[in-house]
């Protein structure tokens, strides 16, 4: 069952002293009864709901002919062999009939429980039909607003979303009042699929009220859909839709904005004399009745104040407040009436197929966003993401560094304006967990060195002499290289551009990178594969070619002349499995400002997936590669611009030339589908999500297009020089740090994000 009253106040209710003794016997007398009956309801409904399948004609009646043989058992009979009541009259209907019958239509049943006590002996004595004049009689109050407030919610829904009743296929609306004796609760029972109420107390009231009806009606809806399961978070989102649907519904028969609505369900419920506003509010949690003497409201309005108990289901009716606020807020943020977008996102997530019975609060989040990009675009989706992360559902990413300091201590000599940093596998574990630092000049050198919680720890220094001329005055660079193909990045591809040396460095024994020393495998002074490297601009990347989860093959490019080749590893030959001098289809690096950064666009822990980005012009393409051919699935352009021009991405322009991406990892699942975009000497620095193709900013510090910002992490990002690399931590299941290191200085900064709920 799908109660109105929560638990947690009836309970309250039932114990305070300060009530009248027969409102209390009330209040007890509905607990035992709610806690009862939910036990002996089975959690699940029946399957011809959860397929969801459109019921064939014959289906439909079969419906109708069920439910009449219903009443012909119930204790309170009242067809009798009557032809002109409207069940036996289904029941005589052809196929074709009930196409075209009352089944397409509004269908309102009501009748008097007459105070039985069990479901079981329900439905009662039929009061009033579709189609029948009010009632004039004595107490029919309450039966004339159950009619009502049926048509005002059916015609919601029809209006605004289309539906045909609560399956969609015109099923009738079953009331059941005056049920029990002393009952001050409302609910709708899944397995009768009809409402039940009672008559309340001088405490709480007027259980038939629009929103209480509407309410109880959409747990109908819900069962019809999504079909979410009634405990714990799914319970809680039950509950939360419930509300959400009975808002609009007030709200569209008061003809009022969301700005203007008061956003309060069972306002009318409470009893006068009562110090409370409503049972619940969507748009301040937690203060629905906080001025209650027996009871204060429980509800939080983010997940840092979510209550972890174990009774209510798991606190279905307490914990409701999460999603209510974070649907207030977009209401409020979209403006207008609240039935117009926010509703039409949440009744296309409700019809998703990707939602599950058991659904958490993020899992909904995620079908939201995505329902609000399908439907208005990215900036509705921003909106409601952005609702979602203000209540702690999406944790407000933060940046701190857990390791600041000068790299010279290691012991591998004074600092160097073209010193580089970058991750390698130092355990061959098949995590980046060690940082090398790479030192050319007069002298070239490698340092290693492990990032524990708080430290870093050097492992070993050493000068490189012989295997090339690495004592040159040359800008070497380097990164690591899945070199022997085992989804391990323990050797580290160095590179002279401009010199055309080339020169694998492997552990002196496998998993000893962090401390016995390198020994070349590999050395050139004529490049490698058809590639010189006597090109200032040359740059390489480690890339999975063959989908395999291996960086072992190398992307090897000339910016500024549109020259690419992607080399194999053929024990230590390697060759050309692909070339152009064209570039890439639709990005063909003519400029000297382009680069290209390797990440998991399909977030499956592969590397597959070029992005190309120039700085300075916002273009932006993402590249897959399937059997040797390079499709785009993402591109960024301006059209009708002089020059090829474009967006940026997920916000960020690029528009400078400065501008920086890399790849990592952000929740510690493995997959490099982050993407940090940074402006050195700016203090800029954004992290992107994308998701179905779609990049959006999670987190953002300065606006690239006014000013600088403060960096990240306590690294300010104030020198041009400054440069940033992922870097796994070695335990696994923590998100990747971000390794900030100043050559000027020496300056070595980790960073780590961290999440922090509202």
């Amino acid at each position: 069952m799908c109660s109105f009253v929560p638990l947690h106040l009836l309970q309250a209710l039932s114990e305070s002293p300060s009530i009248p003794l027969v409102d209390r016997h009330g209040a007890q007398n509905t607990l035992s009864h709610d806690v009862r009956l939910a036990n002996s309801i089975q959690s699940q409904p029946t399957a011809n709901v959860l397929t969801g399948a459109p019921l064939t004609q014959q289906e439909l009646k079969t419906e109708f002919v069920t439910s009449l043989n219903v009443n012909e058992q119930a204790d309170f009979k009242v067809v009798n062999g009557d032809a002109s009541h409207p069940m036996l009259a289904l029941s005589a209907l052809t196929v074709n009939d009930v196409s075209e019958s009352k089944l397409g239509h509004l269908w309102r049943e009501i009748y008097d429980a007459n105070h039985v006590d069990s479901p079981d002996l329900l439905p009662g004595i039929l009061l009033r039909a579709e189609g029948e004049p009010s009632s004039a009689q004595p107490k029919s109050a309450v039966l004339n607003a159950a009619y009502d407030n049926f048509e005002k919610t059916f015609t919601f829904f029809h209006k605004v979303f289309g539906r045909n009743s609560l399956n969609d296929r015109g099923m009738p609306l079953v009331a059941n009042i005056h049920y029990s004796t002393n009952y001050a609760n409302a609910f709708w029972l899944p397995s009768q699929r009809q409402m039940i109420f009672g008559d309340g107390g001088a405490i709480l009231t007027n259980l038939t009220s629009l929103d209480v009806i509407a309410h109880e009606l959409v747990h109908g809806l819900t069962q019809f859909t999504a079909c979410l399961e009634y405990q714990g978070q799914s319970g809680a989102l039950n509950e939360h839709i419930s509300d959400a649907f009975a808002s609009m519904v007030k709200q569209w028969d008061r003809g009022q904005q969301s700005a203007d609505a008061d956003w309060m369900i069972g306002d009318s419920c409470l009893c006068p004399g009562v110090e409370g506003l409503a049972l619940r509010s969507l748009k301040f949690p937690g203060t629905a009745y906080d001025k209650l003497a027996v009871s204060r409201d429980p509800q939080p309005g983010s997940m840092a104040a979510y209550v972890d108990t174990s009774s209510d289901f798991g606190g279905v009716h307490i914990n409701s407040g999460v999603p209510n606020r974070a649907f207030y807020l977009v209401c409020l943020r979209l403006g207008g009436c609240s039935w117009e977008r926010a509703g039409r996102i949440w009744y296309d997530t409700l019809l998703s197929p990707d939602i599950k019975p058991n659904c958490t609060f993020i899992q909904f989040a995620d079908l939201t966003c995505q329902s609000a990009g399908k439907l208005f675009g990215p900036e509705v989706q921003g909106i409601v993401k952005g609702a979602w992360m203000e209540v702690g559902v999406y944790p407000t990413l933060a940046f701190a560094s857990h390791f600041d300091g000068i790299v010279a201590s290691l012991g591998y000599g004074a600092e160097s304006t073209s010193a580089q940093v970058f991750a390698f596998d130092g355990t061959s574990s098949g995590r980046l967990d060690h940082v090398m630092i790479l030192h050319s000049g007069q002298a070239f050198a490698v340092a290693t060195a492990r990032l524990a919680s708080d430290s870093l720890s050097a492992v070993s220094a050493q000068l490189l002499l012989g295997a090339e001329d690495m004592s040159s005055n040359a800008a070497w660079r380097g990164f690591a290289f899945d070199y022997k193909q085992n989804k391990t990045c323990d050797h580290i591809f160095l590179f002279a551009p401009g010199l055309g040396m080339v020169c694998i460095l492997a552990p002196e024994a496998p998993g000893a990178g962090d401390g016995s020393g390198w020994r070349a495998v590999y050395s050139s002074k004529k490049g490698i594969g058809e590639h010189d490297f006597f090109s200032t601009e040359d740059r390489v990347l480690a890339f999975d070619l063959q989908h395999t989860g291996r960086l072992d093959h190398l992307v090897v490019y000339r910016p500024g002349s549109g020259l690419l080749s992607v080399l194999r590893n053929d024990n230590g030959v390697f060759a050309s499995v692909f070339r152009t001098r064209t570039g890439l289809p639709g990005f063909d690096l003519s400029s000297v400002s382009d680069r290209l950064v390797a990440f998991d666009y399909e977030h499956i822990g592969r590397v597959d997936h070029i992005l190309a980005y120039r700085p300075g012009s916002g273009l932006v393409t993402i590249f897959q590669n399937q059997d040797g051919v390079w499709k785009p699935v993402f591109r960024s352009i301006q059209l009708g611009t002089p020059g090829p021009a474009g967006d940026g991405i997920g916000g960020y322009p690029l528009s400078q030339r400065g501008d920086r991406i890399l790849a990592f990892d952000l929740k510690g699942n493995g997959r490099k589908e982050y993407l940090a975009v940074y402006r050195p000497g700016a203090g800029i620095f954004w992290v992107i999500e994308g998701k179905g193709g779609r990049f959006t900013k999670v987190f953002g510090e300065g606006n690239p297009g006014q000013g600088k910002g403060a960096g990240v992490g306590g690294f300010d990002l104030s020198q041009m020089t400054d440069w940033m690399v992922a870097y796994n931590h070695p335990q696994r299941g923590l998100p990747d740090s971000l390794v900030c290191y100043r050559p000027a200085d020496g300056r070595f900064v980790a960073v780590k994000p961290t999440w922090k709920v509202m």
